[in-house]
């Protein structure tokens, strides 16, 4: 809204309720060298401490382990088998209120998952906003043609506590 009405934001901001950190997170500027349109793209963020998730609706649910998140999606450890086209729902465990999303899984290696948010409630998308503004320090930000596949890309998986 900023970038629409930078007056009326000065205004609204300080009666709504909502703190200046959770307007850190906005969308990114399209990015011309992409190969792909999205709708909106967000920071990526290292999430200091890991988010743990949970599938709820395959035959056999399995257990994510999420070190970088972002409110259009993330990456994700797990054991189990994730196909690429799978669609899931995830319940992130926080210490506040679990956050439930509907993401498609975009990539997969050996453990390391790469997915996308799809569908999300809005009371959803503001606690996951709370939960990135909380745990979340943005990455550096890369082009399209430092995102292209055959380049590797080294993902620690411990989890700081």
């Amino acid at each position: 809204m900023i970038k629409i009405d930078p007056e009326w934001v000065r205004h609204f901001v300080p009666r709504s309720g909502l703190s200046v950190a959770e307007f850190s997170i906005e969308p990114l500027e399209a990015d011309p060298e992409s190969p792909a349109i999205r709708q909106r793209r967000y920071p990526r963020l290292r999430l200091e401490q890991h988010v743990t998730a949970t599938t709820t609706n395959l035959k056999e649910n399995c257990q994510l382990d999420i070190p970088e998140l972002a409110l259009g999606g993330g990456v994700a450890f797990s054991e189990q088998s994730l196909h690429p086209g799978s669609i899931v729902t995830l319940r992130l465990t926080t210490s506040q209120k679990p956050v439930k999303v509907q993401a498609i899984v975009r990539d997969a290696n050996t453990q390391a998952r790469a997915f996308e948010v799809v569908d999300m409630e809005l009371e959803e998308r503001a606690k996951l906003r709370k939960l990135l503004v909380q745990l979340g320090s943005v990455l550096k930000a890369s082009t399209s043609k430092e995102r292209n596949r055959r380049t590797t890309r080294t993902i620690s998986t411990s989890s700081t506590t």
